[in-house]
């Protein structure tokens, strides 16, 4: 039975389905050159709780990267995804969606669009940022829901039916469009911190 993965450094992108409907599969460590994970290449596998991009270090082409659609759909055993070293600029339609037991995303500085249904029914996310806690002026630690500072998009239904999250922090993010955070009946505190710029003359 395929548990572990290690995918070699000559890999330089995942195929579409590749990994599909592994369900004993429960660790992967992906290396620094990869440009693409495909549709639906890791869906399906339930018993997947860890994976690890190691740190991005020779490769300069990080706008070819992204996570296509459905890349980890129903991996219900999926705790914590690190992608805080993996430049993609785009997480596509679904891609962590029915991830259940999903609590915890880091994400990188680079990413700035969050596609339709992006975290759909993760009932159990409480957190998405940029690392585990922030810090208030009085440096007491604030735990926030979702830290989006570098995020212009979030779509429709990005966020539809994550329930555990309970607060939301919005940095003069540019779209925010209707129906992103439906039925997430446990929010309670959006925050929104505008940056005003001035003309220095």
């Amino acid at each position: 039975m395929l548990n572990h993965i290690i995918i070699p450094p000559s890999a330089t992108s995942i195929g579409e389905c590749a990994f599909g409907g592994c369900t004993s599969l429960r660790e992967i460590i992906f290396p620094d050159n990869i440009l693409q994970i495909s549709q639906d290449s890791f869906r399906g596998c339930i018993r997947l709780k860890k994976m690890t991009f190691l740190d991005q270090i020779t490769n300069t082409n990080s706008r070819v990267q992204k996570l296509g659609r459905q890349t980890f759909i129903a991996c219900v055993n999926l705790v914590e995804v690190n992608l805080s070293c993996y430049p993609v600029y785009t997480l596509k339609v679904s891609c962590f969606e029915q991830c259940e037991s999903l609590e915890r995303v880091i994400i990188s500085k680079k990413i700035w669009k969050l596609m339709k249904a992006r975290f759909g029914l993760c009932s159990s996310l409480k957190y998405i940022g940029y690392e585990r806690t922030l810090k208030s002026t009085e440096n007491s630690e604030i735990k926030f829901g979702l830290d989006l500072k570098h995020i212009d998009l979030i779509s429709s239904k990005a966020f539809v039916g994550c329930m555990s999250l309970e607060s939301v922090r919005l940095h003069n993010n540019k779209y925010v469009q209707i129906g992103s955070f439906d039925k997430c009946k446990n929010l309670k505190k959006i925050i929104t911190i505008i940056f005003t710029y001035y003309d220095q003359q």
